[in-house]
């Protein structure tokens, strides 16, 4: 009974949460190297005398555009593999897609995504001194304010019908993608402790190194699509970057040759 009504109580003096915070994995006191994602003091108040880290992925997406209908798939079909992404024709024009959309709905479209992988990393401690190395590889994807016909048009193909013969005014839109590699080395202590305060201060530095990237920023943007096959672009403000797995020369997709395109530095400081 005691065990029943401290659950409930929990219950009910919790606050919402969200399945990107990763609670339990980045901050718990055992989270171990994981902890520095969010806060390299966190490390500082680790429980663990060691932790030692082979290979994790974690993925996240958001988005106001694409969706699975909930009545054809589930979260639990998603990731046991028993959804089949069934094809459906386009509610315009020629072909298939497998994932919905918000066709019909005007507002500006932000889509978000992001991939990470932990290599291997090594934390320990030594009283209140702790130290870790990590590896990884990261990616990640922004777009904002896309107007819903680009996006319409960038999904379906210009045989979308109803936005044809239209002429489009827009403004202040942009994209970007990158890839990279990390190497971090990081040191957290605790340097003040009493009966009622606890500081504890941490850093982060290592080497990025870049593997693609990409970006649009829109300005003044002005078009009309007459049909499937002719776009009018009259006005087009805009600026373009992009360091691609490509040769440029030959036109020929090449992930491997060369892995790093760039290279900089990074660093977080944090205090709890």
């Amino acid at each position: 009974m005691r065990i029943i009504f401290l659950i409930g109580l929990i219950i009910c003096v919790s606050q919402g949460i969200y399945s990107q915070l990763s609670l339990g994995l980045i901050n718990s006191n055992y989270s171990g190297s994981n902890g520095l994602i969010i806060n390299p003091s966190s490390m500082a108040n680790t429980r663990l005398k060691s932790d030692i880290t082979l290979f994790s992925v974690s993925a996240f997406a958001e988005n106001n555009y694409l969706y699975f209908p909930s009545k054809q798939s589930s979260f639990i079909k998603l990731f046991n593999g028993d959804y089949d992404f069934h094809f459906f024709p386009k509610p315009y024009g020629e072909g298939e897609r497998n994932v919905y959309s918000y066709y019909q709905d005007k507002s500006l479209k932000n889509i978000f995504g992001s991939v990470r992988i932990i290599g291997p990393s090594v934390m320990f401690s030594i009283h209140d001194h702790v130290f870790a190395v990590r590896t990884g590889f990261r990616a990640m994807s922004s777009t904002r304010r896309l107007p819903y016909d680009m996006a319409n048009f960038s999904y379906y193909g210009m045989d979308f019908d109803p936005q044809q013969n239209i002429y489009y005014v827009h403004d202040n839109y942009d994209m970007a993608s990158m890839a990279w590699w990390e190497v971090s080395f990081s040191y957290a202590t605790v340097f003040k402790r009493s009966h009622n305060n606890h500081w504890s201060a941490g850093i982060s530095i290592g080497p990025v190194f870049g593997y693609s990237g990409a970006y649009l920023t829109g300005g003044d943007t002005r078009y009309i699509a007459y049909n499937d096959s002719i776009l009018n672009v009259e006005m087009l403000d805009a600026e373009l970057g992009i360091s691609l797995p490509v040769d440029y020369e030959d036109d020929v997709v090449d992930f491997l040759n060369p892995l790093i395109r760039g290279y900089g530095w990074g660093m977080d400081v944090g205090i709890t």
